[in-house]
């Protein structure tokens, strides 16, 4: 079931999923769109009742295999403020900002999260699985994993 991945109504690409969807977990390697818009490492949350529609997002730092155990720590920025939304409006990410997974009929999965994180391997000692991706999933030295949890209890929209 060829599945692809859209930000909003932008189509970013398409997933090679790494292995078969189970128990609700999507794992896959984002075979970006010939006109694929910026990509960054981030993760989208939807947040369970009583919240509504809302949709949260944080940035993440790319997974560069050549700095690891050479990064230190991120500080936590602490508290942010939130701005005031409408009534008509849902908090968190806006709809046009929301990434989304969609099957070969068009219709959006049924996501709780979302994440699409930057793997940058080192070319020093390549993966051997680099080898067995599709033509297109090495893009500027990067490959851009997506991993997704499914609601299986709800139907596909």
């Amino acid at each position: 079931m060829p599945l692809t991945l859209w930000r909003g109504e932008r189509p970013l690409g398409e997933i090679h999923l790494r292995a078969p969807i189970a128990a609700g977990q999507l794992d896959g390697v984002l075979l970006p769109a010939a006109d694929h818009p910026p990509l960054a490492s981030l993760w989208q949350v939807r947040m369970p009742p009583p919240f509504g529609d809302a949709v949260m997002e944080q940035a993440l730092e790319p997974d560069v295999v050549a700095q690891r155990g050479q990064r230190g720590t991120h500080a936590n920025p602490g508290p942010v403020t939130l701005a005031p939304v409408g009534p008509d409006e849902a908090p968190g990410v806006p709809p046009a900002d929301r990434l989304q997974v969609r099957d070969a009929a068009g219709a959006t999965l049924p996501v709780t999260l979302v994440m699409v994180l930057e793997h940058r391997p080192d070319p020093a000692a390549p993966n051997p699985e680099l080898a067995a991706l599709p033509p297109g999933a090495l893009v500027g030295g990067s490959v851009w994993l997506v991993t997704a949890r499914v609601d299986a209890d709800a139907p596909a929209t």
